[in-house]
């Protein structure tokens, strides 16, 4: 599966779901979302590990499909792992995805001035980045 295959009905609301797997599945990309609400808009614990998900706006389509999100696991993805920014990718995912509380099995701290300036630059680094 290279990208979700999702087609926008009503129907297919999922507003009980809250634990999502997708981890190992070749996901490559996060599709817009076309229909509101989220068919999603409930899950509060994602796990996309291990895809092939490597560019940024992947991650801000990702806060409108799932804008509860508190755990995310992206690890082992080519966006955490070998893109240039990949140092900086747990700040960048915490400043694009400010409802997350734990991410990649680690909690997000809470005092991360660091984090901060991040997000207040976030704007500045996704026009930044490939």
């Amino acid at each position: 599966m290279s990208q979700f295959r999702y087609q926008p009905t009503h129907d297919l609301l999922c507003f009980s779901l809250h634990r999502l797997v997708l981890s190992s599945n070749g996901i490559r990309t996060i599709p817009n979302l076309k229909l509101h609400p989220s068919p999603i808009e409930n899950v509060k614990q994602l796990a996309l590990s291990a895809n092939q998900l490597a560019v940024w706006q992947d991650v801000d389509r990702l806060a409108q499909w799932c804008p509860r999100l508190e755990t995310l696991s992206l690890a082992g993805n080519p966006l955490t792992e070998d893109s240039e920014f990949a140092r900086y990718s747990r700040q960048l995912v915490i400043a694009k995805i400010p409802s997350l509380l734990v991410l990649d099995a680690t909690a997000k701290s809470s005092g991360n001035k660091a984090g901060q300036r991040v997000r207040d630059n976030s704007s500045y680094l996704v026009h930044s980045l490939p």
